[in-house]
Order: structure tokens, then sequence, then C-alpha cells
């Protein structure tokens, strides 16, 4: 588990320095991609969590759906916002 979050900060990182938008594209869809395996190893699919409810494990589990949620969004948002250059052009009105 602790690889899959040093893979994910640093595509993250790049996500934010790379310098083209094809790169940022890419860095977002592997955050992206980083977020829903972190969240497939702690359920039943992966690695999944102890039984009991009282156990850290199961605050830590939650930890992880949370900011894998967050990466997931943020991440989505970068692919589709990825091209500032994009949002400085003129809009074509319909």
């Amino acid at each position: 588990m602790p690889f899959v979050a040093i893979i994910g900060v640093v595509t993250a990182a790049l996500a934010t320095f790379a310098k083209t938008a094809e790169g940022r594209r890419f860095c977002a869809v592997a955050t992206v991609v980083v977020a829903i395996i972190a969240i497939i190893l702690t359920t039943s699919l992966g690695i999944g969590i102890c039984a009991k409810s009282e156990m850290h494990c199961n605050t830590t589990a939650m930890g992880v759906w949370i900011m894998g949620a967050i990466a997931i969004i943020l991440g989505l948002v970068q692919i589709a916002k990825g091209n500032p250059e994009a949002a400085e052009r003129p809009k074509m009105k319909l």
C-alpha cells in the first residue's frame, strides 16, 4: 500500500508541473487510476480490512476512501481543464 501512495503523490506532482496539456492529462489520468487502485485495495476485491469495527484499520480505510474520492474528483477536473490556453481562447457562440 505505501507504494501506491508514493506513485499517487508522484503522478499528482507531475500533473501539477507538466509543461504540455497532454502531459498534464496523462498524469491526471494516472492519478485517478492510482486512487481507484488504492480504494480497491481496501475492499474485498483487494486485500480487504479486518472484520472488527473497533480496529484502526477500519478508520484508515475510511481515510483512504475519502482521500481517494478527492483525488478522483480533482483528477477528473484536471483532465477536463488540462489545457490552460483553452480557457483564454474566445468562445464560439451557438
